[in-house]
């Protein structure tokens, strides 16, 4: 043990600077979280383009091969439908073995808030007829996050807004 002119040193740290470590180690990790949440505007644009696209594919292929599609928003997903004639007549079935039109599941938190064909409102479950001309758009939200889907004709884009606007 060394001595000074004032009094014994000891080695070590004091708990004023232990404490000033752990307030920069706080600050640095809250920064870390708040930086790596996932902003729920991004998900929710992403999931517009890729509904916008699917309208898109779903219209265009049912105006090349002449066979009606539909696509129909369900409560936290939707799924695209094709109408076949079998037995009984014609009759809509679920699409689902196809790479791209197969049912899906909206991501956590978000939801089907408006359905519109030429500005009259559909209830989730009524079909929106893919071809014919007719004026679609969807809005899907997740917080304070909206994307609205809208065109006609096989044209469908995705736009970026606030809800609640």
């Amino acid at each position: 043990m060394r001595t000074s002119a004032t009094g014994p040193s000891e080695a070590g740290f004091t708990l004023l600077e232990l404490l000033v470590v752990l307030v920069i180690i706080g600050v640095g990790v809250a920064t870390t979280v708040v930086a790596l949440r996932p902003d729920p505007r991004v998900a929710v644009r992403e999931e517009g383009n890729r509904l916008a696209v699917l309208f898109g594919l779903a219209s265009e292929e049912s105006a090349t091969t002449g066979m009606t599609l539909a696509w129909v928003g369900l409560d936290g997903g939707y799924e695209f439908q094709s109408r076949e004639i079998n037995d009984a007549g014609p009759d809509w079935s679920t699409i689902s073995s196809d790479d791209l039109l197969h049912p899906r599941q909206l991501p956590g938190g978000m939801k089907l808030r408006g359905i519109a064909v030429d500005g009259h409102a559909l209830a989730l479950g009524q079909r929106v007829a893919l071809a014919g001309g007719h004026d679609v758009a969807v809005e899907i939200t997740s917080g304070e996050a909206s994307a609205l889907i809208s065109g006609s004709d096989g044209h469908f884009q995705s736009t970026l807004a606030e809800a609640g606007r």
